[in-house]
């Protein structure tokens, strides 16, 4: 039978847990709102944390300087593919009784050294 837990302890433990994920997610937090900030303002003391001018000129410097779009793209498509291939290649190894696992095993840590030397080097997206 499972112990009984003190409404205390749950109290303490999942202000612990809260503790934690804040101190984790905090720095993302701060990366995004210092994204909409003007240069200037990321770097204020003391800095503003939700009251401040927003803007999105670093996104349009961004995409003007490196085409952020288009390789972003790229790496969906990338993505969406590698998922759709393991989805069919489970499909086949859950369909299909294996006769060699072994065999399987080997081809996977093969294609994971070749991948590198067979990427394509050309843009997928245009």
């Amino acid at each position: 039978m499972a112990r009984r837990v003190s409404p205390g302890r749950t109290l303490v433990m999942t202000l612990l847990a809260w503790g934690v994920g804040f101190v984790i997610f905090f720095p993302i937090l701060w990366m995004a709102l210092a994204s909409f900030k003007t240069e200037l303002e990321a770097f204020a003391t003391p800095p503003s944390f939700l009251f401040f001018d927003w803007t999105t000129e670093n996104y349009a410097a961004v995409q003007g300087r490196s085409d952020y779009v288009h390789h972003a793209v790229n790496s969906v498509v990338v993505a969406g593919g590698s998922v759709l291939i393991a989805l069919l290649s489970l499909i086949v190894l859950v369909r299909w009784k294996v006769s060699n696992p072994l065999l399987v095993a080997v081809t996977a840590v093969i294609g994971l050294i070749a991948f590198p030397i067979l990427q394509p080097t050309w843009v997928f997206v245009k």
